[in-house]
C-alpha cells in the first residue's frame, strides 16, 4: 500500500561513485565519499552494471561474452548519492523508505548513519525527522559482490563436499551463494550468467506524516460463499510520538467495477512508540476476486486515514481483493501425497501455469511496462498461474498489482534454491537473516489477492532443512495465514520432471508421470535467428561454439532431442527443428496432465521468460519474441481443450493410427450442441476430414468421447487439426505435427541417476 504524502526519490538525477578495495571487512564511513576514484550519473531504481553501461564504462554485457569484462565491478565499494530539497509542505515527521538494496549496505542521511543491512528484500524505513534541512543528501554505500558472505563448513561438510563434487559433476554441495539471501540466479545458472548484482534495485521514497505514522496495513478477508457479507480483519502498524486519542477512518470503494463505497470509523487511544491495532469490518454485498478464467478479478481500493485531533496525520491506500484459497485432496490420491488441488472461492482450479524467472539479470532496471507486456503475453497464452521461482526474486509491486488486476494467480517462493546433497546454513545469524527477509517478502505481497501460495523454495530436501523451514513457516503464518504454505517444490506429489531432458528420456515418458502436480518440465530451444543475431557476434553465430555455450546451450541434450546423428548445415534449420521439438514436448506433457485432471491438479512448464538472451527453456525470449512453443502452449492451455491421444512413435505412410479423442473443460459452465471437426492439412490442401456432434460437455471435466482411425498421409509436412465449435463460438483449435517424434531413450544409468536425484530432495 502507498502513502498519500510521499515523494519518489527516483530517476536519473542520482550519482554513483566507486573505489577499488582489497578488504571487504571494512565498514567505511561517510568520509569515504570524498575518496572515490570516479563519479558518474546513475538511475534509481537501477543497478551498478546498468549505470556503467549507460556511462560507456562497460560494453553491452548481454552480447557475446562481454559480461566477463565486468568482473572488476565486484571488487569495488559503491556509493550512491541523491540531493533533494525539503518539500514545500511541512510535516511533523519525515521518513526515508528504501524497498530493496542489493546486498550489503549502509544508509546515510545528511552525513548521519541511519543503519546497515545484509539482504536484498528487506524494506528499510528510517525516521529522519530530526535530520531534515532545506537541502538534503541521501547516501547508500554498497559492498562489491566479491565480498559477499561465504559458507563456513565443518570438517565433515568439507569431506562431503569433495565427494559431492564428483557426484554432481563439479557443482558445489555447499555453494557460497547459499550463505546469502540474494537472488540465487545471479551467481550463474543454467539459463543465466554469473552477474552478481549490486544496487538500489527497488523504489525509494520520502514520506511525510503527522504525529502518528501508519507504517503498514494488512487485510485478511474471511470469505463465506453462501453469505452476502465478508468480514475483514484490518491490522494497522502505527508509530506515534504522542499518546492520545486517534480517529481511524477506513473506506472501501470499487476499483475496477461500479458500486457504492463503504466507510468505517473507529476511535482509538494510541500509545507513544510502536504498536499494532486490529479492527474488524464487515463489507456488505461484496464482489469476490476471481482468477480470470473463473470470473471477474474484482478489486477494491482500501483507504486508511489517521486523524489526530482535526489534522490528517497519515494515510495509506492500495488495492485489495476478497478471495478464499484452500488446498484439497486430489482424486484417487493417498493422504501421504498431499493436497494439490487449489480451491479458490469454493471452486476447484486446475492450474495451467508457467515458471516465472526475473525479467532481467539487471533486475533494478525492470519497469512497470516490462511486467505489463509479459503478463499480457502470459494471459493471452491462457496461463492462469505464475510460479515466482525460488532462485529469483520477490518482484516489484507492479508485478503483483498487474497480476491482481488481470486475475493471474501467483505462487510465491522464497530465495532458497537448488541444494541437492547438502543443506542451507543452520547457524542462528543465518536463521535470523532468513526470518527477516522472508517477513519482508510476505509483508510486501500479502495484500495482493493474486498471491495464493507461499513456498519455502526450489529443489532442496525439506528433511535436511527442517530447522530452516520451521522458522520460515512460522514467520509466514505469523504475518499471513490466509493462503497455503508449501515447504518446498517438489514436495509430496509435486513433480519436477527432468527425466526428460536432463535424463535423456523419451518425450513419451511424460505420459508415465503420475504426479499430483507438475511444477517443472520442459526442453531447451534457441530463440529465433533474428534474436540470435542480436547477442551473438557474426563470427560466433554459426556453427554452435563458445558463444553459444556462454549463453547456456546444453549442446549434447539439444542435439539428442533435435535429432541424434543429424548434422545441421544451416542455422535456420537447427532453430526450426529444435523449436518444433520443444513445442512437441510441452504439448505432450501438458495434454497428459490435463487429461488426468484432478488426479493431477496442475501443470507449470519451465519456463515462461528469461533474464538475458540465452538458449534456454523459455517460450518467450529476452527480446519478448515468442518461440513456436509459446503458440503451442496457447493452444493446449485453452480452457476447453480437444486432446488427441495416440501412440507417440514414427509412422509409415498408409499406416493406420488409432486415435482417442478427449475433451477437457476447465470452465464452470456446461457446453452444449458442439461440432468437432478433425482434418489433415498440407499447406492449405485438405487430405482428410471428419466431423462429429458432441451433445454436451460437462463443466470442470475431462473424459474421452470417441475413437477413430487415421491413415497416415504420404506427405513430408502435414498437420492434424482438431477444432471444436459451439454454435458460432470457437472453443478450441488444437494442432498436431505428427511428423515430429522422438527416437531416443534413456540409458539405465540415467534412469538410476534420475531416481537418486528425486531421493536427494525428499
Amino acid at each position: 500500500m502507498e502513502h498519500s504524502n510521499s515523494i519518489l526519490l527516483e530517476g536519473a538525477d542520482w550519482r554513483l561513485g566507486y573505489k577499488k578495495i582489497s578488504d571487504g571487512s571494512a565498514s567505511g564511513t561517510i568520509a569515504e565519499v570524498k575518496g572515490m576514484d570516479e563519479w558518474f550519473e546513475s538511475t534509481v531504481p537501477g543497478n551498478v552494471r546498468a549505470d556503467l553501461m549507460s556511462a560507456g564504462k562497460l560494453p553491452d554485457l548481454f552480447v557475446a561474452t562481454n559480461n566477463e569484462s565486468s568482473k572488476w565491478v565486484d571488487e569495488c565499494v559503491w556509493w550512491y548519492e541523491k540531493k533533494f530539497n525539503r518539500p514545500p509542505r511541512d510535516f511533523q515527521r519525515f521518513f526515508i523508505e528504501l524497498r530493496g538494496i542489493d546486498y550489503i549496505s549502509q544508509v546515510y542521511f545528511n552525513g548521519r548513519k541511519l543503519g546497515q543491512n545484509e539482504g536484498m528484500f528487506t524494506r528499510h524505513l528510517y525516521d529522519v525527522s530530526s535530520l531534515m534541512s532545506d537541502e538534503n543528501v541521501l547516501n547508500v554505500r554498497i559492498m562489491g559482490s566479491a565480498f559477499l558472505p561465504k559458507r563456513s563448513l565443518t570438517p565433515w561438510q568439507r569431506m562431503g563436499s569433495k565427494i559431492g563434487l564428483r557426484i554432481q559433476g563439479g557443482e558445489e554441495v555447499f555453494p557460497d551463494r547459499t550463505a546469502t539471501l540474494k537472488c540465487q540466479m545471479g551467481f550463474g545458472w543454467d539459463f543465466a550468467p554469473d552477474m552478481r548484482t549490486m544496487g538500489i534495485w527497488d523504489e525509494v521514497k520520502l514520506i511525510g506524516s503527522g504525529n502518528v505514522f501508519l507504517g503498514r496495513v494488512y487485510v485478511k478477508p474471511s470469505v463465506f460463499h453462501e453469505l452476502d457479507s465478508v468480514k475483514l480483519q484490518v491490522r494497522l502498524h502505527l508509530n506515534s510520538i504522542i499518546a492520545g486519542p486517534l480517529k481511524i477512518m477506513m473506506q472501501l470503494r470499487p476499483a475496477n467495477f461500479q458500486g457504492p463505497a463503504q466507510t468505517f470509523n473507529f476511535n482509538a487511544f494510541v500509545k507513544k512508540g510502536a504498536e499494532i491495532i486490529e479492527r474488524n469490518i464487515v463489507l456488505e454485498k461484496p464482489r469476490l476476486w476471481n482468477p480470470w478464467d473463473k470470473g471477474d478479478p474484482n478489486l477494491y481500493e482500501l483507504v486508511v486515514r489517521l486523524v489526530d485531533g482535526e489534522e490528517l496525520s497519515d494515510s495509506l491506500s492500495g488495492l485489495i481483493g476478497l478471495r478464499d484459497v484452500k488446498m484439497a485432496r486430489n482424486t484417487n490420491t493417498p493422504a501421504n501425497k498431499g493436497d494439490w488441488t487449489f480451491v479458490v472461492n469454493g471452486q476447484r482450479e486446475f492450474i495451467r501455469g508457467a515458471n516465472w524467472v526475473p525479467v532481467d539479470s539487471l533486475m533494478g532496471r525492470v519497469r512497470e511496462k516490462d511486467y505489463a507486456e509479459l503478463i499480457k503475453l502470459a494471459k493471452e497464452a491462457n496461463i492462469n498461474m505464475l510460479r515466482v521461482w525460488g532462485g529469483g526474486l520477490r518482484e516489484k509491486r507492479y508485478f503483483y498489482e498487474i497480476c491482481s488486476r488481470e486475475g493471474m494467480l501467483v505462487w510465491q517462493e522464497f530465495p532458497f534454491a537448488c541444494v541437492f546433497l547438502g543443506k542451507f546454513p543452520t547457524d542462528e545469524p543465518f536463521l535470523r537473516l532468513a526470518e527477516k527477509e522472508v517477513a519482508s517478502i510476505v509483508e510486501s505481497v500479502a495484500n495482493y489477492p493474486c498471491t495464493v501460495a507461499y513456498c519455502g523454495g526450489n529443489e532442496f530436501s525439506p528433511t535436511r532443512n527442517s530447522r530452516l523451514l520451521s522458522r520460515i513457516a512460522h514467520t509466514v503464518r505469523s504475518i499471513d495465514d490466509s493462503v497455503p504454505f508449501m515447504p518446498a517444490s517438489p514436495f509430496r506429489g509435486d513433480s519436477h520432471n527432468w527425466f526428460v531432458w536432463h535424463g535423456f528420456a523419451n518425450i513419451r515418458d511424460y505420459r508415465k508421470d503420475n504426479c499430483q502436480f507438475a511444477s517443472e518440465f520442459g526442453l531447451q530451444s534457441p530463440p529465433s535467428v533474428e534474436s540470435l543475431k542480436r547477442f551473438l557476434s557474426e563470427k560466433g553465430l554459426w556453427p554452435v561454439g563458445a558463444e553459444w555455450e556462454y549463453h547456456k546451450i546444453q549442446a549434447k541434450k539439444l542435439e539428442r532431442y533435435s535429432g541424434p546423428n543429424r548434422n545441421f548445415s544451416r542455422l535456420e534449420e537447427f532453430v526450426e527443428v529444435s523449436q518444433r521439438m520443444q513445442a512437441f514436448a510441452l504439448q505432450t506433457a501438458i495434454e497428459h496432465f490435463r487429461r488426468r485432471k484432478y488426479e493431477c491438479s496442475g501443470a507449470m512448464f519451465w519456463q515462461f521468460n528469461e533474464p538475458w538472451p540465452a538458449i534456454s527453456w523459455s517460450v518467450i525470449d529476452y527480446y519478448r519474441t515468442p518461440k513456436l512453443a509459446y503458440h503451442k502452449v496457447k493452444d493446449v492451455y485453452s480452457p476447453i481443450l480437444v486432446s488427441l491421444k495416440y501412440e507417440l512413435k514414427r509412422y509409415l505412410p498408409g499406416e493406420l493410427v488409432p486415435i482417442e479423442v478427449w475433451i477437457v473443460n476447465d470452465l464452470l459452465r456446461q457446453v452444449q450442441e458442439c461440432k468437432l471437426d478433425i482434418y489433415a492439412e498440407d499447406n492449405g490442401e485438405r487430405l482428410m476430414s471428419l466431423s462429429f456432434d458432441i451433445e454436451s460437455i460437462p463443466p470442470d471435466s475431462s473424459k474421452p468421447y470417441l475413437q477413430f482411425g487415421l491413415k497416415f498421409p504420404n506427405r513430408p509436412r502435414w498437420l492434424l487439426h482438431a477444432a471444436l465449435r459451439s454454435k458460432n463460438e470457437v472453443l478450441c483449435n488444437n494442432c498436431y505435427d505428427m511428423n515430429v517424434w522422438d527416437p531416443g531413450d534413456a540409458s539405465l544409468w540415467n534412469r538410476i541417476y534420475d531416481r537418486l536425484g528425486k531421493l536427494t530432495m525428499s
